[in-house]
């Protein structure tokens, strides 16, 4: 059968190998696209390393569900989180801590697909809000899991704002400044400052050229964000003013703190030395003078704490 026939009588919903690696068994059948006519892996069939080893070695990596099994398939992910995330120190944290990411990828995936879809962005605000209290809990163990979530290669819209938050959370319990509470609050903050830069072109998205108008765009996302978390979701006036002005420090009508500052350097210093399809990383160090540049002078104290947490974060 010709797939855009199938995919015109059934409508189809495309998955990748990665969505379906810490699966135990499959929610529903799972077609490829060489063979659409027949299902890969049939409902409830064993998914184990084996299988998914010979995969990778066909490269057979990406496949499809019928739209129809869309939303047997996302609960059986929002399954396997809950269910990680109640384990988490009961097996190894490193180990469940890169299983998380991995899912909360895939979740944040979805979220960016379909912003306003109100199932799907509350599950994933509950999914950060839990593993936040497991990041505060554990914040040793950010360092290990900012590497080995660099490694896992997923696309840079997917990567930033886990990767910020994953420094952002260390810089904000290390500096001892605000209480637990509020701590937990500006992580879950860092999480979804980013979500709506879905709402940004696409076409921008993809340039491996920046221009100066293309940035202009592309920074509208602080305020889209702030659109898509106001309309759905249960955060305070402070948290969507972070997530609103996270790339304003310089703006001197904005009177902050050190969290926004905070938030605003993990979200630099993360992005700068990960690659983009437009640049290769930077250093660390190029990172931190650029950070230096734009810095207020009034703000030297920020900086400072910013540069000796970053030399310890970036050596554990």
């Amino acid at each position: 059968m010709n797939l855009d026939l199938y995919n015109g009588l059934y409508s189809i919903e495309k998955i990748l190998i990665r969505d379906i690696i810490f699966l135990r068994v499959a929610p529903c059948n799972i077609y490829s696209f060489r063979k659409p006519w027949e299902p890969l892996i049939v409902r409830g069939e064993l998914i184990n390393k084996k299988i998914i080893l010979k995969f990778i070695e066909n490269k057979e990596i990406d496949f499809f569900i019928k739209q129809i099994d869309k939303h047997i398939f996302q609960d059986s992910v929002f399954k396997l989180i809950i269910e990680t995330l109640k384990k988490f120190s009961l097996g190894n944290p490193l180990e469940n801590g890169k299983k998380i990411l991995h899912l909360l990828s895939l979740t944040q995936r979805w979220c960016y697909k379909d912003p306003f879809n109100e199932k799907i962005l509350k599950s994933h605000f509950n999914f950060l809000k839990i593993f936040t209290e497991v990041l505060v809990n554990h914040i040793k163990i950010s360092p290990f899991l900012f590497k080995e979530y660099q490694k896992m290669g997923f696309h840079y819209l997917t990567a930033q704002p886990i990767l910020s938050t994953l420094f952002f959370s260390s810089l904000v319990v290390s500096s001892k400044i605000f209480d637990k509470q509020f701590n937990g609050q500006l992580i879950m903050t860092s999480f979804l400052k980013d979500i709506g830069m879905t709402l940004v072109d696409e076409g921008i998205l993809k340039k491996k050229k920046i221009e100066k108008e293309s940035k202009k765009i592309l920074d509208q996302h602080a305020s889209f964000s702030k659109i898509i978390c106001q309309k759905n979701l249960p955060l305070s006036n402070t948290q969507l003013n972070l997530i609103e002005h996270h790339h304003d420090i310089k703006n001197e009508q904005i009177i902050f703190g050190p969290e926004l500052l905070f938030l605003n350097f993990s979200d630099i210093l993360s992005a700068m030395i990960s690659n983009r399809p437009y640049r290769t990383k930077n250093s660390l160090y190029k990172s931190l003078e650029y950070i230096k540049f734009i810095t207020p002078k009034n703000k030297n104290q920020e900086y400072k704490l910013l540069v000796n947490f970053s030399a310890s974060f970036f050596k554990a």
